[in-house]
């Protein structure tokens, strides 16, 4: 029976909702497909038989249900004998498909994980002892959910990362969370094992999608903060000379090139006077951040937040580089090898939505009210941590933006997208939006008309926000080690 269930159906009010046959959508007919309900009086697992005799009646029939505790929110098949259901009070459980529906195992949410942290941390200074059949059953489980893992990673990079099924990166983000409470199992190697659990959240965080009321964050930064509690360095940072030791000279700026500077405008003055028009520097906008406070945002402040976080950073001062590349590492290791390490090549967390990957820092920021005005709902909010040195080459984006700068300083050079025809903008589609020219050492041999474009510039400092218009062209280069925060719409 159960080689042939091949469907799951979530729905409010599941008993008054007519099933659609999947042959209606180009899918083959499964014979059993499990359902769940929510916001209903009484809610329920069931297992339903999709033969039809009839093809006029089009309705399943009812095979077993199982009541559960609360709002079923999805359902995610283990194999074709089991699958995990996760219900709205943050609890998990493994039903097992047989002539009817049982529970096998229950997962009661973050409180639950919690207790096992905590319980996991309590042996390092006890006398408990794993069985070796208790560690091989965890390698086991460990061995099954890394290919799982591996075989939903090939889904979701097969074509465009845009047109994967969500329900892909639903799965990664689970099995992911499974894979982490396995590693909270052990009761040796504390650090090791500690460490692998909140790797396996944050890549579930990052290929996968949002799941149990952000289940995943809480307990990597739970396991961050013990981490952090059982290091006997704190990794306290020792370099801050080597940092302010690779900082690089100042440009020199022309005066009338410099871009126009005005003190919290009134929501009614940017959107009459700024807003689509021109880019400006607003300043007094940071000034309540709590990352603009002196013990914020700090090195040390940023490995005790988000030290053993794992975060996809590039490599190379520039994307067109040819040895550009990307890679995943912590941000404690980030920090050792790029920030305070100079010599090395460039390393940039750079674009990345680390805020909702790491709710702790996006509570010391603040999203600019300006980036509420127009028609446009969708905010994102990107991070930009990096040494002195690294480069964004001069390209435009689509959206309206506000670069916020926190830590740091940067150059920035602007350029009007109606001189778009003297930036030399590339050929290949994939970099249509950034010039060939390399800003401050341009090839005027190669690029004659470069030099007849005008531009304005600034260097940003902190606490100043800088507003870009739709298809502004920049450059950027940091002048030290900076943070910046990037509002775009």
């Amino acid at each position: 029976m159960t080689e042939t269930i091949c469907a799951k159906f979530v729905s409010k009010k599941i008993k008054k909702v007519r099933w659609q046959h999947p042959a209606a959508f180009g899918r083959p007919n499964p014979e059993y497909f499990v359902a769940g309900s929510w916001d209903d009086e009484q809610n329920e697992i069931s297992l339903w038989n999709t033969n039809i005799s009839n093809e006029q009646n089009i309705d399943p029939f009812l095979v077993s249900t199982i009541p559960v505790a609360s709002d079923v929110n999805d359902i995610s098949f283990y194999d074709t004998s089991s699958f995990f259901v996760a219900l709205g009070d943050g609890s998990v459980l493994l039903v097992r498909i047989g002539e009817k529906l049982e529970v096998i195992h229950q997962w009661n949410g973050i409180h639950k994980f919690n207790e096992i942290v905590e319980d996991y941390i309590s042996v390092r200074s006890s006398s408990y002892s794993q069985t070796q059949k208790e560690t091989d059953n965890l390698a086991s489980l460990l061995l099954k959910l890394e290919a799982a893992l591996n075989y939903v990673w090939e889904n979701l990079h097969t074509g465009k990362w845009k047109d994967v099924d969500p329900v892909w990166r639903q799965l990664y983000s689970y099995i992911s969370l499974f894979k982490a409470f396995i590693y909270l199992q052990y009761k040796e190697n504390t650090e090791v094992h500690l460490g692998s659990a909140i790797k396996a959240c944050d890549m579930g965080l990052i290929m996968g999608e949002p799941i149990l009321d952000g289940l995943l964050s809480q307990i990597a930064n739970n396991i961050n903060d013990m981490l952090w509690k059982l290091s006997k360095t704190k990794n306290t940072c020792q370099g801050k000379q080597k940092e302010e030791q690779g900082k690089k000279s100042y440009p020199q700026l022309k005066e009338s090139n410099l871009i126009k500077t005005v003190h919290l405008p009134s929501i009614q003055t940017f959107v009459l006077d700024i807003m689509n028009k021109k880019p400006v520097v607003i300043t007094g906008a940071m000034d309540f951040w709590p990352a603009m406070s002196d013990s914020r945002w700090s090195i040390d402040y940023l490995r005790k937040v988000s030290g053993y976080r794992t975060v996809p950073i590039e490599i190379g001062s520039k994307y067109t580089d040819d040895a550009w590349s990307q890679s995943l590492t912590t941000i404690n290791e980030f920090i050792d090898d790029y920030i305070l390490s100079p010599d090395k090549a460039a390393g940039y967390l750079a674009q990345y939505q680390l805020f909702q990957q790491i709710p702790q820092l996006k509570e010391d920021i603040v999203t600019p009210d300006y980036c509420f005005l127009g028609d446009c709902d969708d905010i994102q909010v990107n991070a930009w941590f990096g040494p002195c040195g690294t480069v964004s080459p001069l390209h435009y984006d689509p959206d309206h933006n506000f670069l916020c700068q926190v830590v740091g300083s940067k150059y920035i050079r602007l350029y009007d997208q109606e001189v778009s025809s003297l930036l030399y903008p590339h050929e290949q589609e994939l970099l249509s939006n950034t010039s060939q020219v390399d800003v401050e050492d341009p090839d005027l041999q190669a690029f004659p008309l470069f030099s007849s474009a005008p531009y304005v510039e600034i260097i940003l400092e902190p606490g100043k926000m800088l507003y870009l218009p739709p298809r502004m062209w920049h450059y950027v280069r940091s002048l030290s080690t900076s943070f910046s925060s990037e509002s775009r719409r």
